[in-house]
């Protein structure tokens, strides 16, 4: 299949909520597991590369799946993201035509690596956990960028410091919404 015809993929989804017998994926409690799920990866990733937890799972009346695999991970990791699944994306069909175009399908397959490939047509699991190394930003050390923010910083100080039409107005503004809100 290809990405055109995967973004394209009708799901029954009247049948995916008789299957989910209309209940919500994401619960206060799932949402509850997920926050401590992330925490935990998260303090994992303070600890010494071979002490880290092997697995983070997920169980359903399903199986119990990997949500998280502390081996795939790089040594520099200091990340913790959350890939939430659509309900297009928990379909048994769509997972089994379109799983390579869904970044958190492909998580999910390759955290699972010891379940048979017809296991991996179908993980009822609604949330990955992925790593990743903090991208730092570094225009603080590039003095052409620096040097453009700190005109366009000194030309907005300038408006202010000399009144204009628009200051007072903005003043007036800002003045009225305070006395209409304080009351």
């Amino acid at each position: 299949m290809e990405e055109e015809e995967a973004f394209h993929y009708e799901v029954n989804l009247a049948e995916l909520e008789t299957a989910y017998e209309e209940r919500q994926v994401f619960s206060r409690e799932l949402l509850l597991k997920i926050k401590n799920d992330r925490q935990t990866a998260l303090d994992e990733t303070q600890e010494a590369w071979k002490e880290r937890l092997r697995f983070i799972q997920y169980t359903n009346r399903f199986g119990t799946f990997n949500i998280w695999d502390g081996e795939m991970q790089e040594p520099d990791d200091d990340f913790v993201g959350i890939r939430y699944m659509s309900r297009a994306e928990l379909h048994p069909d769509f997972q089994k035509v379109c799983w390579k175009f869904s970044e958190t399908n492909k998580s999910l397959r390759r955290y699972n690596q010891e379940l048979t490939d017809e296991q991996k047509t179908w993980i009822p699991v609604p949330y990955v956990l992925t790593m990743g190394e903090r991208v730092g930003h570094l225009e603080h050390k590039h003095n052409e960028v620096m040097r453009a923010y700190c005109k366009r910083l000194r030309h907005t100080k300038q408006l202010w410091l000399h009144e204009s039409d628009s200051q007072i107005k903005l003043v007036k503004v800002g003045e009225s919404w305070y006395i209409a809100t304080s009351s």
